[in-house]
């Protein structure tokens, strides 16, 4: 019974048999309009869905019920009864997939996906479509032509947007398929046939509007590609014809005079394979027809040739099993051009590849920070030391602020800190307040809450998740406090708040890292306050997953460009520590006594000069960088490592610790090439580019889609794909190998650019 519906397929179309189909023919006279919702027909299976395609000879690939994705893949696409019967028993739900190849006998689909496209075709070019197999779908219709000469020189995938009103309509040209008849839509519409006549061959001005809507609307035009040409001369074989390229309609392209009689006598040749139950004298009449319509200058005795052609061919025997061997035989070269063209790798891309950013954890030791905090809390638990290194600096800067500067120098020590790494088992916002916790132990910070009614003289006020800048100036002006740190365990949060419309939070963040005037002078004296410029020093501390900063970084109001050379980014190490067994609380009392002192003897000092006197050392380190914020923050570092190293000058030990970090950081804003896209469509695919650059330019396309939450996306993601792949060809995508010595996931490649 397995084979039953779809060997009936294959009789149907010698006439044998009549087609197990349940859905009825009709002739197309307009675009198929959107189809109404209705209960699924009971007890049809796989097989059921698959007996037109086949019947069309139009290769089939089961998709997941009720949907549209297929875990197969389109260069699966098969005429094997075998395989299909399979498929069957492995998921009799299972809708169809109709699959385009760039063949001759394959069909290319025109997928409408608006109901506008039949309007707009009798518009620009005053004709009707020409009728073919055709399929109602939830939005508009899948119609399907056998390909010629013309559209495999001519077209490619691609796909026709129209601005806001979303796609026009698509051309599947090769390996993409569109859902075949009694499948099922994931709203419980059914996709029905609307036309089941064979697949014809695309007039030249159906092929020709199509691209010119693209050229319209995508600005690009479609490149012909690149299609092998027969090698062999045409030739009638009983069991098995070749009509590459014989385009056997009244519509196709002209015949040049000179070339009638061996053109006709192929076209003779395919319409005889196509119908051979004609008589001799209706496929004379046929290409009587042919002739009139195509033939340049032919003569008056033009209606005597095309008998005597007819006479010829039509005598000519077509077996019985004509099809089906046809069927083997293209089903075998398919088979093996499918096997060739996955495994063969695309030229990948991997210029600009940047390595993982390692941080130099040699700059830590010695410092007050590095052995009072970071490394008996690091010993002890599966934290990383410089997870707590570089909060703890970013506190002791912000706590000598305006009481410890270098000599001649006007410097505003201050470091906005974001941490990145992916989910868990790294301990980002545990690390942030562990630092916060040592700074309250040396009684230097408070944590603020709505309770505190006064912030004592140089104490820093640990703020989290600030809800708007107004507010927050408010609250630190009532409790006079002019040392705070605005901690987001999570950046989402501050995004959040960021995008809410009219929010001045990232012009004001902005100005808290320069020390700008801060303020809010309304009527309302209640709810004034103003800082001036210099008398403070707010810093910024953020954590958040790798897969969530690109997304969110986007997101950020402005440009992009401001907050990047003003963050000390610090990437999480590749892979989580090794635990050390049950964590216990380490006491850090001892060091956060030391580092007071430190701190203590630096603000008695006041000013710090360069022990190099002549200034050759830092001068050299400070023109290996370009931007003046590099700069900055290489002295400002170089101003940290001499008083928590207890040092009385900035020596050139100081300035290259501080050289170090700053490259760190250089690399680590080279790495997340924090995304600055114009639309949200733009930064998906600067994502997915960055993504796979990342992998060295190829990557499983399975964690391409995790690491980047491709479900969480939606349209945007398949939007994104379809551009990368089909108009700017910047990334190509494999199908999965599964079984034998070869077998291979999905993958995605960055592809090399001319």
């Amino acid at each position: 019974m397995t084979l039953n519906i779809i060997e009936a397929a294959l009789d149907a179309r010698f006439g044998d048999a009549p087609a197990v189909a349940p859905t009825p023919s009709a002739t197309i006279v307009a675009e198929p309009t959107p189809a109404t919702a209705a209960p699924e027909p009971k007890k049809v299976t796989f097989l059921d869905r698959v007996a037109e395609g086949l019947k069309h000879y139009i290769p089939v690939i089961p998709t997941l019920p009720r949907d549209k994705k297929t875990v197969v893949g389109a260069k699966a696409a098969t005429l094997d009864p075998t395989v299909v019967g399979r498929w069957n028993e492995d998921g009799p739900d299972s809708n169809s997939g109709l699959v385009a190849q760039a063949k001759s006998g394959g069909v290319w689909i025109l997928d409408c996906d608006s109901s506008e496209v039949r309007e707009q075709f009798e518009k620009d070019t005053g004709r009707a479509f020409p009728d073919t197999f055709s399929v109602r779908s939830s939005k508009g219709g899948h119609r399907y032509f056998r390909q010629n000469e013309e559209s495999l020189k001519r077209l490619k995938n691609f796909s026709v947007h129209r601005g806001d009103k979303g796609e026009f309509f698509s051309v599947r040209w090769d390996n993409e398929y569109c859902v075949g008849p009694l499948s099922v839509h994931p709203s419980g519409v059914i996709y029905t046939t609307v036309s089941d006549i064979d697949p014809v061959e695309a007039p030249s001005f159906v092929i020709d509007w199509v691209l010119q809507q693209d050229e319209k609307y995508n600005h690009t035009g479609v490149k012909p590609a690149q299609i092998p040409q027969p090698q062999e001369p045409f030739a009638y074989i009983e069991t098995r014809q070749e009509f590459e390229g014989v385009d056997a309609n009244r519509e196709g392209p002209k015949i040049p005079y000179g070339a009638h009689d061996n053109t006709l006598t192929k076209i003779a040749g395919k319409l005889h394979w196509l119908h051979p139950d004609w008589s001799e004298e209706q496929l004379a009449e046929e290409l009587i027809a042919v002739c009139e319509a195509r033939c340049i200058n032919y003569g008056s005795d033009y209606r005597k040739m095309c008998e005597k052609i007819a006479g010829s061919i039509g005598k000519r025997p077509v077996k019985a099993d004509a099809f089906k061997e046809e069927v083997e035989h293209r089903a075998q070269q398919a088979k093996q051009a499918q096997e060739e063209a996955a495994l063969q790798e695309p030229e990948i891309d991997d210029s600009e590849n940047i390595a993982y950013p390692v941080f130099p954890r040699e700059v830590m030791e010695g410092t007050s920070i590095y052995e009072g905090l970071a490394k008996p809390v690091s010993e002890a638990s599966e934290k990383y030391p410089e997870l707590l290194f570089m909060p703890g600096v970013a506190m002791l800067l912000n706590s000598i602020f305006g009481q410890v500067h270098i000599k001649l120098q006007s410097l505003r020590p201050n470091i906005f800190l974001g941490i990145v790494g992916p989910y868990g088992n790294f301990y980002k916002s545990t690390c942030c307040e562990l630092a916060h916790d040592y700074f309250v132990k040396m009684d230097r910070a408070i944590q603020f809450n709505p309770k505190v009614t006064k912030v004592p003289d140089g104490k820093i006020a640990v703020v989290s998740s600030v809800g708007s800048p107004e507010g927050f100036g408010k609250h630190m002006a009532a409790v006079n406090c002019r040392h705070a740190v605005l901690y987001y365990d999570e950046l989402s949060k501050f995004v959040g708040k960021a995008n809410i419309e009219n929010s001045s939070f990232v012009s004001d963040m902005l100005g808290f890292y320069e020390s700008r005037p801060f303020g809010n002078l309304i009527k309302a004296q209640k709810d004034c306050f103003a800082f001036e410029p210099g008398s403070y020093c707010f810093s910024w501390m953020w954590c958040t997953t790798d897969r969530k900063f690109p997304g969110l970084w986007s997101k950020i109001p402005g440009d992009h460009a401001d907050f990047d050379n003003r963050l000390f980014f610090l990437l999480t190490p590749e892979q989580p520590k090794q635990g050390n067994g049950r964590y216990q609380d380490v006491d850090t009392t001892a060091g956060a006594s030391e580092t007071q002192r430190r701190i203590e003897a630096a603000i008695t000092q006041k000013v710090y000069d360069y022990d190099d006197c002549m200034g050759t050392f830092i001068d050299e380190a400070l023109n290996q960088f370009h931007d003046a914020r590099d700069k900055t923050m290489l002295q400002v570092l170089s101003l940290y490592f001499a008083i928590d190293l207890g040092r009385s000058s900035i020596d050139n030990d100081c300035v290259d610790r501080a050289y170090k970090l700053v490259r760190y950081r250089q690399k680590t804003c080279a790495y997340l090439d924090p995304i600055q896209a114009e639309t949200k469509d733009g930064a998906v695919m600067v994502q997915i580019v960055r993504e796979v650059r990342r992998n060295r330019g190829t990557m499983r396309l399975r964690d391409l889609e995790h690491n980047l939450d491709a479900q969480g996306k939606g349209s945007l993601w398949d939007s994104a794909i379809r551009t990368l792949v089909l108009n700017r060809k910047r990334i190509a995508l494999r199908d999965a190998i599964r079984g034998g010595k070869k077998q291979r996931p999905a993958m995605v490649y960055l592809l090399k650019q001319e």
